[in-house]
């Protein structure tokens, strides 16, 4: 439904279970304050405002397809913030999403980044997994397979749980002792093809049934010309960090995907070019068992020395780059007000000098 129109004519709705979910949408767009929904859960709340007919047509297989066994567990708010989300990229005319992207991909962010660090005389140490942190001396010991390296402040991107594995000796990780998120993983075959599948960009699946959970054709918002005139597809499935996809051969998840495929684009082995298997176990924080912590201090430092800075501070938000680019900025700009107020000898991001003595773990 990616225009009125399509609203209007979407064959799996009848016309008062459209005005349902119309005006249900409209109704999320008026709540600012998601505070009373955080202990409601998503399937007894979207039953409430959209009718029984839309949450078994639309929200109940999208809710199976994107979050599987956390169905029934996930709160309100995860709902809440998606439908205002994908509300917002809608062009107030036609109803048409209105999407950005980055020219080039993630690699035009990497090699920017590699420039500026470099450029201001920072080390980039890759293919060095940190196997240890230890604070206990009057420098943080960061500690790799090949060495050990010294640092006065260290900043990790690391999901809570990764970091205190590494760092069991460093009090106070954020968030303790109060809830946790848990967290779902991604299992998603990526193909390149010769010709686009769709006029889609995204594809979310109410048939149940299929071994993935959309068909996102990235091809179609950046333009194939971005790609060499070819199309790249996405087929993600999540999963929780248990699951056995995670150890399946990647030759199997591909072969049961793209016999999927065959069901509804039976010509996809003359069109695929080539396809790719990608798997993480942590990608989305889930806050189920309660409220996420803010982006704040007393969240984000937990000595002074060492702060965790992770996608799980997006809290109520969903898995966005616009959402890690605001925790990005709020916790910069504590950091700098917490190093600031304490005396510390801070470098402004702007400066030409070098910023010897800071590492980021990520």
């Amino acid at each position: 439904m990616s225009s009125h129109w399509e609203f209007l004519t979407f064959p799996a709705l009848n016309l008062y279970e459209k005005m349902r979910l119309a005006g249900g949408i409209l109704y999320c767009q008026r709540v600012h304050d998601p505070s009373r929904l955080e202990k409601m859960r998503a399937t007894d709340w979207l039953r409430r405002v959209f009718g029984n007919g839309v949450y078994r047509t639309i929200w109940e297989p999208l809710l199976e397809s994107k979050y599987g066994a956390l169905k029934d567990e996930m709160p309100a708010t995860i709902m809440w913030a998606t439908i205002r989300r994908y509300y917002g990229t809608r062009e107030k005319g036609g109803g048409r999403e209105s999407l950005g992207c980055l020219s080039g991909g993630l690699r035009t962010l990497y090699a920017a980044l590699e420039r500026s660090i470099t450029g201001h005389g920072g080390v980039i140490h890759c293919r060095a997994p940190v196997t240890a942190i230890d604070d206990s001396g009057p420098s943080i010991a960061v500690v790799t397979p090949k060495e050990t390296l010294q640092f006065d402040r260290v900043i990790s991107t690391l999901p809570t749980a990764l970091l205190a594995r590494i760092a069991p000796g460093v009090a106070g990780l954020a968030g303790e002792p109060g809830p946790r998120p848990r967290f779902l993983g991604v299992v998603c075959l990526s193909m390149v093809l010769a010709r686009s599948l769709s006029p889609y960009y995204v594809l979310n699946l109410i048939e149940r049934g299929f071994p993935f959970t959309g068909v996102i054709e990235v091809s179609n918002l950046t333009g194939p010309e971005e790609l060499g005139g070819r199309h790249l597809v996405m087929l993600p499935r999540y999963e929780l960090p248990d699951s056995p996809l995670f150890d399946e051969p990647a030759e199997s998840i591909a072969a049961r995907f793209l016999s999927a495929c065959r069901a509804v684009w039976p010509d996809i082995d003359d069109n695929l070019v080539r396809h790719f298997v990608h798997r993480e176990r942590m990608v989305q924080a889930m806050w189920i068992d309660g409220p996420p912590p803010p982006v704040q201090r007393p969240a984000l430092s937990l000595d002074g020395r060492i702060w965790s800075v992770n996608a799980e501070l997006a809290g109520r938000d969903t898995l966005n780059n616009n959402a890690i680019v605001r925790v990005a900025g709020e916790a910069a700009a504590e950091w700098l007000d917490f190093h600031h107020a304490g005396g510390a000898d801070v470098i402004p991001i702007s400066s030409r000098r070098a910023i010897p003595d800071s590492a980021f773990v990520s």
